[in-house]
């Protein structure tokens, strides 16, 4: 028993999900169906951790792939998203800049 607790104890303490409180920044995901290193719903479970503490945040899952995405087709929807993401970032920060005046 105690060495049980134990192991739960080093695991949570290397869990993101202790911390997921604190976690402000929007956040993409983008995980392999077939991830060995860090299965589906690892990553589901920290998904749905930030969207239930209203952190602005997405999750793309790539069918066949592992960690590490090599499918062209996934590669491209993954710089599209990162780009949308860029992009709705700069226009934020652009509408919060003191406007011009000639």
């Amino acid at each position: 028993m105690a060495a049980q607790r134990a192991a739960r104890s080093v695991y949570w303490g290397q869990s993101p999900l202790k911390d997921v409180a604190n976690v402000k920044t929007p956040t993409l995901f983008f995980v392999g169906e077939n991830d060995p290193a860090v299965p589906l719903p690892q990553s589901l479970e920290m998904w749905r951790a930030l969207k239930t503490n209203g952190v602005p945040t997405r999750l793309y899952v790539a069918p066949r792939e592992g960690h590490g995405w090599g499918e062209l087709r996934h590669l491209i929807a993954k710089a599209n998203a990162e780009l949308g993401v860029v992009r709705e970032a700069t226009r934020a920060a652009a509408a919060t800049l003191p406007k011009k005046t000639p």
